[in-house]
């Protein structure tokens, strides 16, 4: 489940980055649509520029944990790498070595 959620999460985010974006500008428009259509699309660009404001503050500081999260998933793999062929180098040295005494 815990593997899920991990893969699921940034797919999450990325869908709630556009909906927040387009409910901002609907919500503009729709707010200045009362007097003309001049003040309805100044909402429609202010509502615009707020929710991309909002997206930054809010889901980027969670982009950010997903990206540090990737990042130190890509280490582990490196060094389960790394101790892997520090076993063979081992495995090989001790043949090696009992290869030289016979």
């Amino acid at each position: 489940m815990s593997n899920f959620i991990k893969r699921i999460y940034p797919i999450v985010i990325e869908i709630l980055l556009w909906v927040v974006v387009i409910v901002g500008t609907i919500g503009g428009f729709v707010a200045g649509i009362n007097n003309n259509i001049g003040a309805a699309l100044l909402g429609a660009v202010l509502g615009f520029l707020g929710s991309l404001v909002f997206n930054i503050i809010v889901f980027g500081t969670l982009l950010l944990f997903i990206n540090i999260s990737e990042k130190i998933d890509v280490i582990n793999e490196q060094i389960k790498e790394v101790k892997d062929l520090d076993f063979k180098k081992k495995q090989l040295k001790e043949e090696y070595d009992q290869a030289e005494k016979n």
